[in-house]
């Protein structure tokens, strides 16, 4: 978005604001007239505008809010500030959902702030439910994600049950759609890549929707309550525990976003998950839902017999692109479906990159990954930190290149995964990786440039030195790889400086 339209969406939005609702709607359509993408983008900042604060880390829509005495309607016990759990002290509600209530409390060992996620009382007696809520404190813990809500926790107290997780401050999907087209992609990938993780360790979501989905202040997706989350057949649990959990005719979920098979009661598998996937994209989109009913049973009933109207209909102006890949996601027969979601990811970004082709002479974007220690003594992963952190400082100082910050960078440190899939969740077109290894004392450092577009490797290099002192070696390597890039980097136009205008300066 240039600054002119951003002004312009502005200026817009704050009319809009002063003006009651019957007359908003007719002056958007004269401000929007044959720009839906605006109008859609315009339409987003006033639903944000008209709240006067989201709450935090809301696990369901409007029916979750607290009560005027600071308890959360319907939770069988009402815990206030200052009650303990172990060694959680409670601060505050933040939702409820079928799971359980949820709460925002300090842990006051390791002094952090924590969601405290409650099994209700009147359901601590039911062994099913205990099952089902130890479960999703399985399926959730194994996956160490940057878009996953990590689970620190599961224990009770007293009569209570509770996992303790990530407390994630922001909004949830639910009150932040319709989105743009760009804004939809980068959601929609980092969904998927939260996914692609889960389906890898064999879980199954099973109740993916907008509102298990929370935004972050710095635009970060996280997939959050796993709690109808389902193990296929290569997960940890035996074939035994999965059908004590999900029998035969039951069941679990949210019917606007269960997939057919899901709905029929059916056993689910990952497929499942992108029917979900496509229902959320579709909304994110159009601001609507794809299936729609006035009863649950309505719903579901759409759901096996309806097909949701085009979303060319629906958003005029929206990407074709976007229409396909959601239209493959809803169809009814699984085998008709996209076969994994890292193939939902791939289409996705190929609109992306169709929609938003790289221009020549545009900052190169980069980001460092932290080094991976290979030495036998894993102590000296100080050093592979350190100079990563060393190239990052370099880097940044290189005018014309963007470099992404230290903490979203190392957000990925020990994890696995396709380095294209790591670019899209950074935002950037090249990653730099490496390892370092020390015997005695010797050191060999590798480094590897890659692209981001195809994940080939643009530059890569072997450096080995005596390990006579740390600092001057991270330097000197980190200013050998600063001035490879200087050239790697230069794309289509070289970075542009201004000549100095001191001619005593420009002789020497």
């Amino acid at each position: 978005m240039t600054d002119s339209s951003d002004r312009r969406i502005r200026s817009i939005v704050q009319a809009a604001i002063e003006l009651e609702p019957e007359s908003r709607t007719a002056f958007l359509n004269q401000a929007c007239a044959n720009r839906p993408d605006m109008r859609l983008e315009i339409e987003r900042r006033l639903r944000l505008a008209d709240r006067d604060s989201a709450p935090t880390m809301q696990a369901e829509d409007d029916a979750e809010a607290t009560s005027a005495s600071g308890a959360l309607p319907h939770s069988g016990q009402e815990y206030k500030a200052g009650d303990r759990l172990g060694h959680y002290e409670i601060l505050f509600p933040i939702g409820q959902g079928g799971m359980g209530v949820v709460f925002c409390a300090r842990d006051t060992r390791l002094e952090r702030e924590v969601a405290l996620k409650i099994l209700p009382p009147e359901f601590s007696g039911d062994p099913e439910r205990r099952r089902r809520f130890l479960r999703e404190a399985r399926a959730a813990s194994q996956l160490n994600h940057p878009n996953i809500v990590t689970i620190y926790d599961v224990a009770e107290s007293g009569s209570a049950h509770f996992i303790a997780m990530e407390y994630v401050k922001g909004q949830t999907l639910a009150r932040s759609i319709p989105l743009t087209p760009d804004a939809a992609i980068d959601y929609a990938s980092q969904i998927a890549q939260a996914l692609v993780k889960a389906h890898a360790q064999g879980v199954v979501h099973r109740d993916l929707k907008p509102a298990n989905i929370m935004l972050t202040p710095d635009g970060l997706a996280k997939v959050l309550d796993f709690g109808l989350a389902s193990q296929t057949a290569r997960g940890p649990f035996s074939d035994q525990t999965l059908t004590d959990i999900s029998q035969a005719g039951a069941v679990l979920g949210t019917p606007a976003y269960m997939s057919p098979e899901q709905a029929e009661g059916k056993q689910v598998d990952a497929q499942s998950d992108i029917f979900s996937f496509g229902a959320v994209l579709y909304e994110m989109l159009s601001g609507q839902k794809a299936f729609q009913g006035a009863t649950p049973i309505s719903i579901l009933a759409s759901v096996l017999r309806d097909e949701p109207k085009p979303l060319g209909e629906v958003v005029p102006g929206v990407w074709p692109e976007l229409g396909q890949v959601v239209e493959r996601c809803l169809r009814k027969d699984k085998a008709a479906r996209f076969q994994n979601i890292s193939e939902v990811l791939r289409e996705l970004q190929t609109a992306r990159r169709q929609r938003s082709p790289a221009q020549p002479g545009k900052a190169p974007t980069l980001a460092v990954l932290p080094f991976a220690n290979m030495s036998p003594d894993k102590e000296n992963e100080y050093f592979s930190d350190g100079l990563a952190e060393e190239i990052i400082g370099a880097l940044s100082r290189l005018p014309g290149l963007k470099v992404t910050a230290r903490t979203s960078a190392f957000a990925f440190k020990g994890k696995t995964g396709d380095i294209q899939t790591v670019a899209a969740a950074l935002h950037v077109d090249h990653v730099l990786e490496g390892s370092v290894r020390m015997i005695g004392n010797r050191i060999r450092v590798t480094a590897q440039l890659i692209s981001a577009r195809d994940g080939d490797h643009v530059w890569s290099e072997r450096y080995d030195r005596q390990l006579d002192d740390i600092f001057a070696i991270q330097d000197e390597i980190s200013q050998a790889i600063v001035a490879a890039l200087k050239v790697k980097l230069a794309r289509d136009e070289p970075i542009v400086r201004r000549p100095t205008s001191n001619m005593e300066a420009y002789q020497a």
